[in-house]
């Protein structure tokens, strides 16, 4: 008889590296290397400069770059992004990819 296991987001994290998972606030941005949705708050380190700290980082990985796309909360929204190589290459400076006003 097979076992039964309750599907927690602890377990799609560590199985689901790929996955956009809701993976908690993002102490750093150095260091927020994995696939998912982070939460971003003035306690997040590194925060691009310039611009709010209450936002959502999107990091998306491939084998050759990680993206790291920002979105921030307040007005105006925000939406920054930069690539970092998994190679260990520097990161791109941020470059700002839309800033939102009211239609």
């Amino acid at each position: 008889m097979s076992k039964t296991i309750k599907l927690t987001n602890a377990i799609l994290k560590e199985r689901m590296t790929d996955a956009m998972v809701n993976r908690g606030n993002c102490v750093d941005f150095d260091t927020c290397f994995h696939s998912g949705i982070y939460g971003v708050t003035p306690a997040t380190a590194n925060i691009p400069p310039g611009v709010a700290q209450w936002g959502v980082l999107k990091v998306e990985v491939s084998s050759t770059y990680i993206i790291h796309s920002y979105t921030t909360r307040s007005q105006p929204i925000t939406i920054l992004q930069r690539t970092i190589g998994t190679q260990g290459q520097e990161a791109s400076p941020w470059y700002r990819m839309a800033t939102g006003e009211a239609l």
